[in-house]
């Protein structure tokens, strides 16, 4: 038999030796058992936890589907500029430029 100390809890556990744990004894059999209950047992909670997080991920990616409705398509040069600018965003001194030049209507003023 060999002694254990948990250092967390400061108790001390004493293990079969590891010839015993070779031997086929009803110990051996005790032992494997509840090894396997804990197998079984640590397999289970990680299929709950994975399907918990697929479920997750789909109730997740819900909130970010394309539910908007579209109309027909422009220009497929116009579309590229328009996405082009949204991407990368327009240089402050252009934008200080064309805001100057092209003033924002009085009933629009979140633009």
């Amino acid at each position: 038999m060999q002694q254990k100390s948990d250092k967390r809890t400061g108790t001390e556990t004493t293990l079969p030796s590891l010839a015993a744990q070779r031997t086929s004894s009803p110990e051996r059999s005790v032992i494997g058992d509840s090894l396997s209950d804990i197998m079984v047992g640590s397999f289970s909670e990680n299929e709950d936890r994975a399907d918990d997080a697929d479920s997750f991920m789909v109730e997740f990616n819900s909130l970010y589907e394309d539910s908007q409705v579209f109309g027909p398509p422009i220009d497929e040069k116009i579309a590229g500029l328009f996405n082009k600018a949204i991407d990368k965003g327009m240089p402050e001194d252009q934008l200080k430029e064309l805001s100057a030049k092209y003033l924002v209507p009085e009933n629009c003023r979140r633009l």
